[in-house]
C-alpha cells in the first residue's frame, strides 16, 4: 500500500510538471519559472516592467496595470478599467480573451479565441504556482508572455 501511494505521488508530480509556472523561490513573486525559462521584474518591487526570455512586458503608462506592452507587436489589457478576472490580448494578427472561470474566483481561468485552453492554481490560494493546460507549441512566445503574465499578475495582487 505504501508504495501504491508513493507511485500515484510520483506520477501526479511529473504529470504535472508538464507546464507549470511558479515562483523561483517561495514568497518572491519578482521572480518565475516557466520551462526553464525566466521570468523577472526588472528592478526588484518594481512590478510594472518585466523580461522574459529576451522580451520586455511593461505597463503602457506608469503605474497603470490595466494596459500592457508584450514585445513591440502584442498588447495584453483588461476588459474593463480595474477589472482584473477579464483580459484581452491581441497582436499578431491574434485576439484572444482570458477570463475567470467564475465570477470572483481567480484560482481557474479560460482562454478563448485564437488560442483556447486553460490555466489553475495548482493549490487552492496559492498563488506560486499555476498549471496550464494548453499547447504552447502553437502560440507566439509574446502571447504566451502575455498568459503567464496573468497568472503572475493575478499573484501579485492576490497575496
Amino acid at each position: 500500500m505504501k508504495y501504491l501511494l508513493i507511485l500515484i505521488l510520483t506520477l501526479g508530480s511529473l504529470a504535472s510538471q508538464a507546464q507549470q509556472l511558479h515562483t523561483t523561490f517561495p514568497e518572491d513573486f519578482n521572480r518565475w519559472k516557466f520551462e526553464g525559462e525566466n521570468f523577472n521584474t526588472v528592478f526588484h518591487d518594481g512590478f510594472d516592467r518585466w523580461t522574459y526570455d529576451r522580451l520586455t512586458i511593461q505597463t503602457v503608462f506608469m503605474n497603470d496595470w490595466n494596459n500592457w506592452k508584450i514585445g513591440s507587436d502584442v498588447r495584453l489589457k483588461t476588459a474593463f478599467t480595474n477589472s482584473f478576472n477579464h483580459w484581452k490580448i491581441e497582436g499578431l494578427g491574434q485576439s484572444v480573451s482570458v477570463q475567470t472561470t467564475f465570477h470572483g474566483n481567480y484560482t481557474q481561468w479560460n482562454i478563448t479565441g485564437d488560442v483556447e485552453g486553460s490555466f489553475r492554481c495548482v493549490f487552492i490560494n496559492d498563488w506560486e504556482r499555476w498549471e496550464f493546460d494548453l499547447s504552447f507549441d502553437e502560440v507566439s512566445k509574446e502571447i504566451r508572455a502575455a498568459l503567464l503574465f496573468i497568472a503572475i499578475h493575478t499573484s501579485i495582487k492576490k497575496h
